[in-house]
């Protein structure tokens, strides 16, 4: 899965997603100053779903009128990174087929499913 993982993604989760294959761009290497907005459109723009622990993403694709190929959301807390990356291993096989033009958001109880489209 092409990602792109925002600067709230940690060091330890982007390793972790690199090494199972991800082609993942971080944020914080490529464009660690870069707006929201940025972030979406540059997302759009090399074809990767966007990764953060920013609820915001998913109205912002919406205000903006720009729907990134995907949109994964962390709602953990606290951040846990073992939990986490357990939980992305998980919901792999899922992420990977659900991802596109969907906003999908992981949390301690699960992994819900939505619809992007605009």
């Amino acid at each position: 899965m092409k990602i792109l993982a925002d600067v709230n993604i940690t060091s330890a989760m982007v390793t972790h997603l690199r090494s199972k294959g991800h082609d993942l761009a971080w944020a914080v290497e490529l464009m660690p100053e870069a707006s929201d907005r940025q972030l979406i459109e540059h997302a759009v723009a090399e074809g990767r779903v966007l990764l953060s622990f920013d609820s915001d993403f998913g109205e912002l694709a919406f205000r903006y009128r720009v729907q990134p190929p995907g949109i994964i959301l962390i709602r953990w807390h606290p951040n846990n990174d073992p939990e986490i990356l357990a939980m992305l291993d998980h919901y792999r096989r899922a992420l990977e087929q659900d991802s596109p033009g969907s906003l999908i958001v992981i949390t301690k109880r699960g992994c819900r499913v939505r619809p992007l489209g605009l």
